[in-house]
């Protein structure tokens, strides 16, 4: 078994398959098609590949968010075990290897947390019964798997009841709906099942009200959406409505609210259109017909909600992974796609809120044994990078090759770096006419001693590149380097020892705007000096080699 482990390196998404585990869609969108997104940025995203039970096959994936903020992935696989891996901290890596949760044979799973915190999870077994299990305290430890009955069920769904108890939701044998309700208690009890009705039911989608009163989504036999509601708060469900005048047919539904109260129905049209419709005021009427979103051939998708309201979908299309989202809260939609991954992506899943003040967190699933997660770098985003305006500077200086013959040649470096930033400091060395590599280390810190001998040295280089987790920028600057030895009698008889020539960085704009810090070039005499930048310069730099620093300038 392979651990879940947030040490594993982030890198582009290549050709994972998602299921996106979310969290929340609204106002009017015009139905011109969409504007098809690059692939710019795609690459640079950093996508983390959460490994779990290396000889099994995802199924499903659920997750859930503890009491104390830190998130809870379930996954499910073919052969009906199912696992758990929890966060160690809000935002965190992995604890340890996936926990096996002691079931076989199961089909499907649902999880939610419970009033008190206490993570449950519901299941429809081998044998088309219902079985659910949960936290004996939040946070805290699972209980005993136990199991609520149920004859030929074809699907399982649950959500939370205005007074916060848990409303279970089934497909019969008989594509009728059925469902149960919590009792209160200290552990998970349930009362008996309720006939609902309906024919030839497909699926359920519970959503809420502004009110707290739920609605539960189904489509029908004939691929036409329909639904009912509870009378108000915590009370009876009415008799089955259409709340569409509108026939198209659909094979999808997720209802999601918008930030003033409002459900938003997000849904995939039988041949692959995205569509939506719309609450006309809180706990009211429904949009009469759906509305063009101008996306299509999408195979899956699921909607949340950003931090400041906006409702942001998640599609797959075409094998790729593809976003939208709300121009403003409870409005209008962007006319252009955003792109996450640009193939072999099978299906969707999200995480939001989950300890990132309202971050979101994807997770995705290959088919495989393979989970890739990425996160927003904080609420609204945007989605981490490896690297964001990376800058890695080197300092570069000749060294009199007479003078290092036989000798040490050791020198000292100090750093500056932005927080969440952990430098690497490269240090290569060359010797002899055909600069034959003698020396290549990497140190971490932010500073330190190297020594070099060689029988005749050339090129020293001193680099700092940062690895950076969080989102942060990714600056490293190099501080000041030291030639620590040799002697003064390095550059010669009579001549001065190797002198520091700063090459000083005066940024403009972004992280360190405002500020200078200076990379540091020796040489036996200015002239032999070469201070330079390897790579791309940062947009946002200005570089400048002078014999002294601007006043103020960092060393």
């Amino acid at each position: 078994m392979r651990s879940i482990s947030s040490s594993l390196p982030r890198t582009s998404l290549v050709a994972a398959s998602a299921a996106l585990l979310l969290a929340a869609c609204s106002g009017a969108a015009d139905s011109e098609r969409v504007d098809q997104a690059s692939s710019a940025s795609v690459t640079e995203l950093a996508w983390n590949y959460v490994n779990t039970v290396s000889y099994k096959t995802v199924q499903q994936l659920a997750v859930a968010p503890e009491a104390d903020g830190r998130v809870t992935l379930f996954v499910l696989y073919t052969d009906g075990t199912l696992y758990r891996a929890t966060q160690n901290s809000p935002s965190g890596g992995w604890v340890g290897a996936p926990v096996d949760m002691g079931a076989h044979s199961l089909l499907q799973i649902a999880a939610i947390p419970n009033a008190d915190g206490r993570l449950e999870v519901f299941a429809l077994g081998g044998d088309r019964a219902v079985y659910h299990v949960w936290e004996t305290s939040p946070n805290g430890a699972w209980g005993a798997w136990a199991t609520e009955g149920g004859t030929q069920l074809q699907s399982v769904t649950v959500a939370s009841n205005a007074d916060g108890r848990l409303q279970l939701f089934a497909i019969g044998g008989d594509h009728a709906v059925y469902t149960m309700a919590q009792t209160p208690s200290a552990g998970s009890s349930f009362g008996g099942w309720q006939y609902l009705g309906g024919s030839q039911i497909q699926s359920l989608q519970p959503a809420p009200n502004q009110n707290g009163a739920l609605n539960l989504f189904a489509i029908g036999g004939d691929h036409l959406l329909y639904a009912m509601t509870q009378s108000g708060p915590n009370g009876a469900f009415g008799a089955w409505t259409r709340p569409l005048f509108d026939n198209t047919t659909i094979s999808l539904v997720a209802p999601i609210a918008n930030l003033d109260g409002r459900l938003e129905l997000v849904v995939r049209r039988t041949d692959g259109e995205m569509m939506h419709s719309w609450q006309t005021s809180p706990n009211g009427p429904f949009y009469g017909s759906y509305y063009d979103y101008g996306v299509d051939n999408v195979t899956e998708f699921a909607p949340a909600r950003e931090a400041d309201g906006r409702i942001v979908l998640f599609m797959v299309q075409n094998k790729g992974l593809y976003t939208l989202s709300q121009v403003a809260a409870n409005g209008g939609w962007a006319n252009h796609l955003g792109s996450l991954a640009f193939s072999g992506v099978n299906e969707v899943h999200v995480a939001a809120g989950n300890g990132l003040g309202g971050a979101i967190r994807l997770f995705t699933s290959t088919g495989y044994n393979t989970i890739g997660q990425l996160d927003e770098s904080g609420p609204n985003g945007p989605w981490e990078t490896n690297q964001v305006n990376p800058l890695a500077q080197l300092s570069s200086f000749d060294v009199p090759s007479q003078a290092y013959v036989g000798q040490a040649f050791q020198i000292s470096w100090s750093l500056s770096t932005d927080p969440y930033c952990t430098p690497q400091v490269h240090i290569s060395a060359t010797e002899g006419p055909h600069n034959t590599v003698l020396f290549n280390h990497v140190y971490a810190g932010t500073s330190g001693t190297a020594t070099i001998s060689g029988s005749m040295l050339g090129t020293v280089r001193v680099g700092a590149v940062p690895s950076c987790t969080n989102g942060a920028a990714g600056k490293t600057v190099i501080k000041q380097v030291q030639i620590v030895s040799p002697p003064p009698s390095a550059c010669g008889a009579g001549q001065p020892p190797p002198q520091l020539y700063p090459f000083c960085t005066t940024f403009t704009s972004g992280l360190f705007a405002g500020q200078c810090w200076v990379t540091s070039a020796f040489g036996c005499g200015e002239p032999d000096a070469q201070a330079r930048m390897e790579g791309e310069e940062p947009s946002d730099a200005i570089v400048v080699q002078e014999s002294t620093c601007p006043a103020g300038c960092n060393l």
